[in-house]
């Protein structure tokens, strides 16, 4: 059985790491409308090095009060205090664009090719800074939006708007359940950190005429205020408790002097080439630029990475919680909210992880019985396509190919991809796909990650779930169908990367492999991705230490000292991170078995992905009543054409 294991495991592994910017793979760019970084902690400990719940914080009613959050009193230093009531619902939604692609340069850039056009006074050139009266903003930003759907009669809304409308009555539902404690948000973290993200987020800056690249070394400059904010709520984090542990500490300081230490660095690197390669300019003013460029890194850049390490070294100790989530007063109830957002419609936790149970039975069953009758796959190996293709461009021609039995076919749009500079391969996921912007179809983006595809098999279902039929596909099509650009940046990661997790586990079948051989790593990465879940909800609603996710993971691998301390780390920084990709998927299954049981021989899998897709993002709840109103009687043998 330890055999077998390790490649169960080798899922885990990799989809732990499968989490970070810009879409799908935690959609940053498109998704930073909320503050989502997390907590703190983790020491190495045993169970009986747990703190008991009685000194997570002060129990007296006047501490109490005196550690509550601050009071908001500078929304409209974030947001405009806007009347909604007499705006049409067209207006709202735009209203809402407007409102969070105005917070930020890197966030405005990538979502607007032309601000102005679609109505901001001017384009930001700043990063938005962190504290805690963001944090609050944005929270009492997603309240307002919620008292302001009450404005509108939904039976008057076309039906395109009733769907923007049940998405946000969803998403800001999730908010006004929130008593909002700004101290669960720590934007530090050795995976999905501010100082992981800002670099691979820089590159990304687009130069759409001669000005931004102006705008871009004000950006650049601000890094200063940016990591100095940063800092400032780090010690906050730390006089309240609820400062990260040293071994996370240790992490981002490693990262941090990592960067420093890269020569040449790749803010370096990039601007160079993008200066050299932007028509129009005279040699005097790419040296110029450049030479800008390298001083603001100089004098803002690196020094803002060298405050990091020595307030983070200064604060080391401090950090109170060595587990989750669960390990904070009123850290369960955060998470509980957590997982109703991830999951895409109301559960408990209770609820969540006894249907996670199940399927975890009922997969290592499947498993069993596979290689039961189908010994060779217990030595399968990782490289096992027949073609043994590696080259992006023709794996995705591949898909495209094989998936047009279960999904209609999109090839007239354009596309790139590139591979993640080798000095952020250890910090970014192994694939990425930036969401063009919404005011125009640039070509379409995918990063690859060379250090976590380094298989076949880890390629092929990597580029499924970025590209064809995964986030590219689903993105293209929904934008195109002139889905309202608020639903893309109000969507639940359950939506989007619940697609591409969905999409994924058919692609195994749409390579060269031999069915029994695409089933087995079908059911190992949906096996991998449960267990993800469990050990999420075991360290952030269970409180368990690392000791007992150890012990929880010893019958599917072994892991050394070092392995499960990251795995640990990368749990704690970022909860709930795994049940967008599960959750999402199981409910895009749960969707399609419904359908097919209500449809039978009528049931037509093209059919079904299509209406989906096309329908854009909206709550699961939703899709269910449009399947009973829309997809399967216009489905039905006989059903008017």
């Amino acid at each position: 059985m330890k055999q077998l294991t390790r490649f169960l495991f080798f899922s885990i592994l990799m989809l732990l790491i499968l989490a970070v910017p810009f879409t799908g793979c935690n959609r940053k760019a498109d998704k930073d409308k909320k503050t989502e970084t997390k907590e703190t902690t983790k020491n190495e400990e045993t169970a009986n090095d747990k703190e008991p719940a009685d000194n997570k914080e002060p129990t007296d009613d006047k501490e109490t009060a005196d550690n509550k959050e601050p009071a908001n009193d500078k929304y409209t230093d974030h947001f405009p205090d806007i009347d909604y009531s007499k705006m049409t619902f067209s207006e709202f939604t735009k209203s809402l664009t407007q409102q969070i692609a105005g917070m930020d340069a890197l966030y405005c850039n990538s979502l607007l090719h032309d601000p102005i056009a679609y109505g901001l006074k001017e384009i930001p050139d700043t990063l938005r800074t962190i504290d805690a009266e963001t944090i609050l903003a944005e929270h009492e930003f997603y309240v307002r939006i919620n008292n302001a759907l009450k404005n509108f009669k939904f039976e008057d809304l076309d039906p395109e708007q009733q769907l923007t409308y049940k998405l946000l009555e969803f998403e800001s539902g999730i908010a006004v359940q929130e008593d909002p404690n700004v101290y669960f948000n720590d934007p530090l973290g050795p995976f999905y950190g501010a100082q992981a993200q800002l670099p691979i987020n820089l590159t990304q800056y687009n130069f759409y005429d001669k000005s931004y690249i102006d705008r871009y070394l004000n950006v650049l400059k601000s890094t200063s205020d940016y990591f100095d904010s940063i800092c400032e709520h780090e010690k906050l984090l730390s006089e309240k408790g609820y400062f990260m542990s040293d071994d996370m500490a240790d992490k981002v300081i490693e990262q941090c002097q990592t960067f420093i230490d890269s020569d040449p660095n790749i803010l370096i690197i990039n601007f160079n080439e993008r200066i050299d390669n932007y028509a129009g300019l005279t040699d005097e003013e790419r040296t110029d630029y450049k030479a800008r460029n390298n001083d603001i890194f100089k004098n803002h850049v690196i020094p803002s990475y060298k405050k990091i390490i020595s307030t983070l070294t200064e604060l080391k100790g401090t950090g109170k919680n060595n587990t989750g989530l669960a390990g904070f007063e009123g850290g369960k109830e955060e998470y509980a909210l957590i997982v109703k957002n991830k999951y895409g419609h109301d559960i408990t936790v209770e609820e969540l992880e006894k249907e996670i149970d199940n399927a975890i039975s009922r997969e290592l069953i499947s498993l069993n019985a596979l290689v039961l009758f189908n010994t060779e796959l217990v030595d399968i190996e990782s490289d096992i396509f027949k073609s043994k293709i590696t080259d992006p461009e023709e794996i995705i021609n591949m898909l495209k190919k094989n998936m047009s039995n279960d999904f209609k076919a999109l090839d007239d749009v354009e596309y790139e991809i590139d591979y993640v500079d080798k000095a952020l391969e250890d910090y970014l996921s192994p694939a990425m796909y930036f969401l063009p912007a919404i005011d125009s179809e640039d070509i379409q983006r995918i990063f690859i990650n060379k250090k976590g595809t380094a298989s076949e098999t880890q390629m092929f279902s990597t580029l499924a779930h970025e590209g064809f039929p995964g986030h590219l596909y689903q993105f293209v099509i929904s934008t195109r169908n002139h889905d309202d650009p608020v639903r893309r940046i109000f969507s639940s990661d359950s939506l989007s990367e619940g697609w591409a997790t969905y999409v994924e586990m058919k692609s195994f079948f749409y390579g060269d492999l031999d069915y029994k051989a695409a089933q087995f790593l079908e059911i190992n990465r949906r096996l991998g991705l449960l267990i993800m879940a469990k050990m999420d909800i075991g360290v952030h609603y269970n409180g368990w230490t690392i000791k007992e996710l150890g012990e929880y993971l010893e019958p599917y691998y072994e892991l050394n000292e070092d392995n499960l301390k990251d795995q640990f780390l990368m749990i704690v920084e970022n909860p709930g991170n795994v049940l967008g990709y599960i959750c999402g998927c199981m409910g895009y299954e749960d969707l399609e078995k419904y359908a097919m049981e209500e449809l039978g021989d009528d049931f037509k899998m093209i059919e079904f992905t299509d209406f989906v897709v096309n329908k854009g993002f909206v709550p699961f709840d939703t899709f269910k009543e449009l399947l009973d109103k829309e997809f399967i009687p216009s489905q039905r043998t006989g059903a008017a054409a």
